[in-house]
């Protein structure tokens, strides 16, 4: 072992939790000799690693089957004769997430796909709103993980998030270090982590204060936009773009509804279409009863979409237990023992 793997060796063992002690600073400028091609499959892998394995440098040894040693190296521009490995193995990993995350198109996650795509072509503030249950994280999810980790930023907010949370969020989601930073450090370093890239805000109605002294996080967001360049795509429930609109606040969002150049409502009800496509999904001839109550069910029950995919593959695991294709008994069972409240084994 050479100086450099005992000194990077060294850092990996005493690195925090076990986490990947690259700074974003240091990858960004470590990635800059590699050709453009490389640079995109390592800008991948480092969105992967901070997004996905939250910086945990033994997860990524373990899915890429590559010692710590030849990661960091790679990450910080010094490649080992590995490096091929690496990156052969990265596009290999890119294309197994990408295939788990498998969306069906449907009218409504084609617009929503359109959304997102212009918020990257044109560095555009943009919204998709709608109802729960209507694919908009799912589908958010598959374009990041498509346009490359290492320049889309997806997070989701939580209810009590500050400016303050989402700033953490942010530098988390760049691979940049927030302890013991002030606010104003952590800014400069959310800024210069966010150039050409597409941020997507999910859950961002919880963003939207109720009250003047609360409007630090939804500030920060046109902030990024303004100064960076930098695409952001709001996602958020009906609710709160009624709030943005017609809002005790609503003078205050006149300037903030200004910048969004695209919003894309998503309709209340499911319709015949986008059931029949998800339907198909699962069973390219489906029959005319299967559709209609797929569609009765999905019109009617709370979660929407999100339910009926549910009940869809449960009603799969039963047609595939007797070897047949699925028919709309096979739902309707999956829909009465769901109603019921009967656990599956699948479930547990």
């Amino acid at each position: 072992m050479n100086e450099n793997t005992t000194e990077i060796t060294t850092t990996y063992s005493g690195a925090y939790g076990g986490k990947m002690n690259v700074s974003a600073a240091m990858f960004r400028t470590g990635i800059q000799l590699y050709s453009q091609q490389e640079q995109e499959t390592m800008e991948w892998l480092w969105g992967y690693l901070n997004q996905h394995l939250r910086r945990q440098a033994k997860l990524l040894e373990r899915e890429l089957d590559i010692p710590y040693v030849d990661i960091y190296a790679a990450f910080t521009g010094k490649p080992t004769e590995r490096f091929g490995e690496l990156l052969k193995k990265s596009e290999e990993l890119k294309k197994n997430v990408v295939r788990h995350l498998h969306i069906v198109e449907t009218p409504v996650t084609r617009n929503i796909i359109d959304t997102l795509d212009y918020t990257r072509d044109y560095s555009a503030m943009t919204m998709i709103c709608g109802p729960t249950g209507r694919g908009k994280t799912y589908a958010a999810q598959y374009w990041a993980a498509l346009n490359n980790h290492g320049r889309s930023r997806y997070i989701r907010m939580t209810s009590s998030c500050s400016r303050t949370g989402l700033l953490y969020q942010l530098c988390a989601a760049s691979g940049t270090g927030y302890r013991g930073y002030k606010n104003v450090e952590l800014e400069d370093r959310v800024f210069n982590s966010l150039t050409r890239n597409v941020l997507i805000i999910d859950e961002a109605g919880l963003l939207v204060p109720r009250t003047n002294s609360g409007t630090g996080a939804i500030e920060l967001v046109r902030d990024i936009h303004d100064i960076t360049g930098c695409g952001i795509c709001l996602i958020m429930t009906d609710v709160y773009l009624e709030m943005i609109l017609l809002g005790p606040m609503k003078n205050y969002f006149e300037q903030f509804r200004g910048r969004i150049e695209r919003t894309y409502r998503i309709p209340e009800k499911p319709t015949k279409a986008e059931v029949s496509a998800v339907v198909r999904g699962y069973r390219k001839d489906a029959p005319r009863d299967l559709l209609s109550l797929a569609y009765e069910s999905a019109i009617k029950d709370d979660g929407k979409l999100r339910t009926l995919f549910r009940d869809l593959t449960r009603a799969q695991l039963l047609a595939d237990d007797e070897n047949r294709p699925m028919n709309a008994e096979d739902l309707q069972l999956a829909i009465d023992l769901r109603s019921s409240g009967t656990a599956w084994v699948e479930d547990n």
